[in-house]
């Protein structure tokens, strides 16, 4: 578990609120039919809406009812095998909703959890939430923690550069980008594949430069991966970037090996052949 306290989680999530809302009021109607997808297989701009806007109404719905002491379950999500199928059901059920309505829920989901959030005791932090979309069950820390991560990381280079505007990692501080770096570590450690590892055991160093930046490690056993932030000496691979921006850019999807590395984004050290392999051994689905 991260070790960020409530009152930052709290904060962070009005802040996705708030960075979200802006964004969405920035972009016109009128630029949707444009906004198609550049890449094989990538989602339309509206398409990702739906599924950041599922995910968070899921992830609420999974905090509501754990803090209520109940069982959290979706019919259709038994393993995280299942979660590619979910993510394409979820974002078809949405697929005739409006840009008002769909931003609308995600921004009240966000808000939701925000004011959740604000009065959970800190013994909550460390209860199970029954989502079983990684390795391991997740805490309901880590559950904040995804809610900030997924639309704010995972999907923030993806729907602005579909509509033609910069990520919106651009705007953070680089107090808040540390913090999101942290969690984003700490839950990559969570969508690793033993299945896919097998017996591997390595040392993954993550080094990154300038304001906001820092060093984390993710440790691959058989028998769990963790993340943790320190200089850690004797790693497998090392990869080492010279700013927050150009290591999300990267980790995002926006530049694809080689190019990283070409353009001085991105340099790796080590095991090599390790390196190429971070994608399938850590793609959540």
């Amino acid at each position: 578990m991260t070790g960020y306290a409530i009152a930052d989680r709290s904060s962070d999530l009005c802040s996705m609120h708030d960075l979200f809302e802006a964004f969405f009021e920035r972009v016109c109607v009128a630029q949707l039919p444009q906004s198609k997808p550049v890449r094989p297989g990538e989602w339309t701009f509206m398409q990702t809406v739906a599924h950041i806007t599922a995910a968070a109404e899921i992830y609420l719905h999974a905090l509501e009812e754990t803090v209520q002491g109940q069982t959290f379950s979706l019919p259709n999500l038994r393993a995280r095998t299942d979660l590619a199928r979910l993510n394409e059901q979820e974002i078809a059920k949405r697929s005739q909703l409006p840009l008002s309505v769909l931003s609308g829920s995600f921004l009240q989901a966000l808000q939701k959890t925000a004011q959740i959030t604000q009065h959970l005791d800190v013994s909550e932090l460390s209860l199970p939430v029954a989502l079983p979309i990684f390795n391991r069950s997740l805490t309901i820390a880590e559950l904040l923690d995804m809610q900030i991560v997924h639309p704010g990381m995972l999907h923030a280079d993806q729907l602005t550069r579909l509509v033609g505007l910069p990520p919106l990692w651009k705007q953070y501080s680089s107090e808040f980008m540390h913090r999101q770096l942290a969690r984003f570590f700490q839950l990559m450690s969570l969508v690793y594949w033993p299945e896919r590892g097998g017996t591997l055991q390595a040392h993954i160093k993550f080094h990154i430069a300038g304001p906001g930046g820092g060093r984390w490690s993710l440790f691959i056993q058989p028998v769990g991966t963790f993340a943790k932030e320190g200089n850690f000496h004797h790693p497998t691979v090392t990869l080492w970037s010279p700013h927050p921006h150009a290591f999300s850019s990267f980790l995002m999807g926006q530049d694809r090996m080689p190019w990283p590395i070409l353009k001085g984004r991105m340099l790796p050290s080590g095991d090599l052949q390790l390196a190429l392999q971070l994608g399938r051994l850590f793609n959540p689905t």
